[in-house]
């Protein structure tokens, strides 16, 4: 899709949603023809698109001022802000569950407020209204959320279950908390990830988390995995503990996250002259096809990616015989047995190198889960591993074509 050039088409197009990944700019002819009108009526043209922002937006002002809406002006300076409030959307898009809002619903919910955008601008300043637009519509959006609790972000244990490892470091180092409980938060928040990895894994699908089992998981890692000579690590913890514990790390990531913006008219703390708002650039406008692109790919899907990667190059890894047992035994569906025969070996070989090869995908797998994932692994948790890394190899080869090196 084109970028918006023209003054009269960047004040009276807007986007419409073909599908959630798919966009065009439709003209809205009465606006165009105002702003044909209105261009033509100056005897010097002004081509600046700041001007006419500050010329719609003090027509839109005085119209609020006498309690009459000013259509014209509001729509003009809708259709200005269509990129700022289709970047936020697509943005925040991604932090919901998969089914629950497209894009195009965010971004309908979102321009549907602009009046509350346009109300919070301040126009004396020197900052533009697209970047103070590009700041206030993500909070707008939250706080829309966050009421309607339609959204899984507004609640804490899946904040806690999506957000990384270094975000909740520094969301709790910002938050200013000593670096020993620091550690011991954190230890309790991959004990609740693993908890809650299991129940996930066992197809649960309660939104209770099971506080009993984060703790008694904290209590036998604490002693391995914490410096015995502090206090807070010697210490156990139970249920309501654990409970309180990570209700305030979700306060203080939601707080790191998602900083409220009171107002950019505040100075510099270094004293010097200017203020916040003064020194916010215009945003680079990318075109809208590009951003879509940017943003189609799920957080899940780069999982899914990054996990598969991981396995094939491991599988690359092996020794030849090994991959060899694999293909045979996943691709051409042969019985141990079978394999032996052909290979010319004993079956209790086969059963054995095939073996030794699982168990090292599944260190891999396990490995990945720790980096990635954040949890502690679990005898639960590596037999569910060891389910899904069955399913991987016989999706993987069944798409796999015969390897030319393989009799």
């Amino acid at each position: 899709m084109r970028s918006r050039e023209r003054l009269v088409d960047i004040f009276s197009t807007f986007i419409e949603f073909q599908s959630d990944s798919s966009i065009r700019w439709v003209v809205d002819a009465r606006l165009y023809r105002s702003m044909q009108r209105q261009i033509a009526e100056w005897n010097e043209p002004q081509t600046s698109a700041r001007f006419w922002v500050e010329y719609w937006y003090l027509l839109w002002q005085q119209g609020q001022a006498v309690n009459k809406q000013n259509n014209l002006a509001r729509g003009h300076l809708a259709a200005y802000l269509q990129e700022p409030c289709f970047w936020s959307a697509t943005r925040f898009r991604q932090l919901l569950p998969q089914g629950v809002f497209s894009t195009a619903d965010c971004f309908q919910i979102a321009i549907a407020e602009i009046d509350k955008i346009l109300a919070g601008y301040d126009i004396q300043r020197a900052t533009s209204l697209k970047s103070y637009a590009s700041l206030a519509y993500p909070r707008l959006l939250r706080d829309i959320f966050r009421q309607r609790k339609d959204a899984e972000i507004s609640t804490n244990p899946t904040l806690l279950r999506r957000v990384g490892k270094r975000v909740f470091l520094e969301a709790l180092s910002q938050s200013g908390q000593q670096p020993q409980m620091i550690e011991c938060y954190r230890l309790a928040w991959m004990c609740f990830k693993t908890v809650v990895q299991r129940e996930l894994s066992q197809s649960s699908h309660s939104s209770l988390v099971d506080w009993e089992s984060v703790s008694a998981l904290y209590n036998a890692e604490r002693l391995r995995q914490l410096d015995g000579s502090d206090i807070e690590a010697s210490t156990a913890i139970d249920a309501s503990t654990a409970e309180q514990w990570l209700t305030l790390c979700s306060k203080w990531v939601r707080a790191y996250l998602y900083p409220p913006i009171a107002s950019l008219n505040v100075s510099f703390a270094d004293g010097s002259t200017g203020e916040w708002q003064d020194a916010i650039a215009d945003p680079l406008e990318k075109p809208l096809d590009k951003l879509i692109d940017e943003y189609e790919i799920r957080h899940r899907q780069m999982q899914h990616k990054q996990l598969s990667n991981g396995l094939v190059h491991a599988i690359s890894t092996l020794s030849t015989e090994q991959q060899q047992l694999l293909w045979l035994y996943y691709s051409k569906n042969l019985t141990q047995r079978h394999i032996a025969e052909q290979m010319r070996l004993q079956q209790y070989s086969v059963s054995r190198q095939l073996s030794r090869a699982r168990d090292s995908l599944l260190l891999k797998l396990a490995a990945w889960s720790q980096d990635s994932l954040h949890i502690i692994l679990t005898p639960d948790l590596i037999r569910s591993m060891s389910t899904l890394l069955e399913e991987w190899l016989r999706a993987h080869y069944e798409s796999t074509q015969e390897p030319l090196d393989y009799p």
